[in-house]
């Protein structure tokens, strides 16, 4: 069940697990299981990204290109 697993994997990145708040950013990214929206998964990367996620930081890097000084 996907969309468990979506709402799963964002109270746990909630509770402060990277992983889980990686894995809810892809799910929105790729439209796993859920309708798809790049913009929420954009703002999970960049909160796990910020709390020190190398795997957020680097689909940022992906999807955002490189930042501007």
């Amino acid at each position: 069940n996907k969309p468990l697993a979506f709402e799963n994997f964002l109270k746990a990145g909630q509770g402060g697990s990277l992983k889980s708040l990686y894995n809810a950013a892809l799910m929105l990214e790729r439209g796993d299981g859920i309708k798809r929206d790049l913009e929420r998964a954009l703002a999970l990367y960049r909160e796990a990204a910020q709390k020190g996620s190398q795997a957020a930081q680097s689909r940022l890097s992906i999807l955002e290109g490189p930042q501007k000084p």
